[in-house]
């Protein structure tokens, strides 16, 4: 296990813990869910600062000390401690290489639109109200939104590399109720859209059966080598183009950065190198690339041009692949026999790799400490 840092904390869980090792400490996420946590009690002692990224203690003497923040923060689990073949990939049903059918879901994708697919067909269906999504206008700041109409969701489509805090948008799937915060009510109509991190802190939600997650039916999972601050990211990206937000068409990560700009038909190419010293802390201690917690993970590592590999980790995930497969939302690779098999091989092989490559150099930085601080098993502070 991961050494324990805070024996002189008189109680190890509360908030005020949350703060001292792990926000003060730069290891979070930015994922707000210890701000939703607060919320849900019908307290608001801890807010959530939009210009950097992170939540803030407002009223600390406000604070009840019901260790909910801590709870549900993603950075204070267990953490894996050794490299085995299960940790790369995380568990799974099913491997697929999909892309949407939709036309314009295929012009707007990041890569086969396979995210924005699925959850078009399914509102089509009425088998969820509406997701939470991240979308961004002109100056590509990513801010939270529930999709409730195809149009809003088709807004959502693309990835930003910065954080967005989709969690604090639970908060508006239903009216709190103090008195009654935890319930095993069963009205789940939403679909959850997140990074490894929020989609673990969502998980830990379900745990210890927070009425605030009761709606989240659906969880799909983005894979993440890492993530920055949109200052940061934005201000390094200017320089390195010599171009403006407001050009930006699409951004990408293939090996290299690749900043797509209006009027230009090849991207900008950036070496992630280039970028590493604006990396956020927290993506140095993570060891999840694939979602593990999610009910479908998806991203666009080894899949073909115009395709998404996707993780089918649950029975609810299956559920809503196959409604969308079976409603012609998504395709698959055409059956062309052994080079299918040999596509699927490689992309797994592809994610595995990478998988492994961000697992080992964090498990290193983690082990040497190099400039950062070793995040807390649960387990040893309970």
């Amino acid at each position: 296990m991961i050494k324990n840092l805070e024996n002189d904390l008189k109680h190890p869980l509360d908030g005020k813990a949350l703060f001292k090792i792990i926000v003060s400490k730069g290891l979070c996420t930015g994922c707000a869910a210890c701000v939703t946590a607060c919320q849900a009690l019908g307290d608001k002692t801890i807010e959530y600062q939009n210009g950097e990224s992170l939540p803030k203690i407002v009223r600390d003497e406000e604070c009840r000390e019901c260790r909910l923040c801590y709870t549900v923060c993603p950075q204070t689990g267990e953490e894996i401690t050794s490299v085995e073949e299960d940790y790369y990939l995380g568990n799974y049903r099913k491997f697929e290489i999909l892309q949407a059918t939709d036309p314009e879901i295929q012009t707007r994708a990041q890569d086969g639109g396979v995210v924005t697919g699925i959850l078009k067909h399914l509102m089509e269906k009425h088998y969820i109200d509406g997701a939470i999504v991240s979308t961004a206008g002109n100056d590509w700041f990513p801010q939270p939104t529930i999709a409730q109409s195809i149009k809003e969701l088709l807004a959502s489509s693309g990835s930003r590399y910065s954080v967005s805090p989709n969690i604090l948008f639970l908060e508006n799937l239903m009216d709190l109720d103090v008195d009654h915060r935890y319930s095993g009510f069963n009205d789940e109509n939403y679909a959850f859209v997140g990074t490894p991190c929020m989609v673990k802190a969502v998980q830990n939600m379900k745990k210890i059966n927070l009425k605030i997650i009761r709606k989240v039916k659906l969880t799909i999972g983005l894979f993440c080598f890492e993530n920055f601050n949109h200052e940061e990211i934005t201000r390094r990206l200017e320089e390195k183009t010599g171009t403006k937000r407001l050009d930006w068409e699409k951004l990408n990560i293939k090996r290299r950065m690749l900043v797509y700009t209006k009027g230009k038909p090849e991207p900008f190419e950036i070496p992630l190198k280039e970028l590493h010293d604006i990396v956020r802390g927290a993506c140095n201690v993570c060891l999840d690339l694939t979602n593990f917690g999610s009910d479908i993970a998806v991203g666009g590592l080894g899949a073909p041009k115009g395709y998404s590999s996707v993780l089918i980790r649950t029975k609810t995930g299956q559920e809503a692949v196959n409604l969308a497969l079976r409603g012609k939302a998504l395709g698959g690779i055409p059956e062309i026999g052994p080079e299918r098999r040999n596509i699927y091989e490689k992309a797994l092989r592809s994610i595995s790799n990478t998988a492994k490559r961000k697992i080992t150099t964090n498990l290193d930085r983690i082990k040497t400490k190099s400039n950062i601080t070793n995040t807390p098993s649960r387990r040893e502070l309970i």
